[in-house]
């Protein structure tokens, strides 16, 4: 009977097994939550694509994720609009005004 051979995985293998794991555990949770600039920037490309809404007097900050529309609209529809433009940027996004 021949003798039986065992292959035990390098430290290459074995650190680069480690990176993969890695690098699912730390994007996974990355993925699931954009960053706030980056919230700010989508809606602020967004108010400036709507007509009806002036995208200059209307001010966007994010912070961990909630939206806050500051500045001064000509009526309640140019409001109402502004906040369902930035609305649609993102399904759970929480907008304060």
């Amino acid at each position: 009977m021949p003798p039986r051979t065992v292959i035990a995985p390098g430290p290459g293998k074995r650190a680069s097994m480690l990176a993969a794991l890695l690098s699912c555990v730390l994007v996974a949770p990355a993925l699931a939550a954009q960053p706030d600039a980056w919230i700010t920037t989508k809606s602020k490309l967004a108010l400036l694509t709507t007509e009806g809404v002036s995208s200059t007097a209307v001010s966007v900050d994010t912070v961990n994720q909630q939206v806050t529309l500051h500045g001064k609209v000509r009526s309640a529809e140019e409001k109402a609009k502004a906040e369902a433009v930035v609305c649609a940027v993102q399904d759970d996004l929480r907008i304060a005004d």
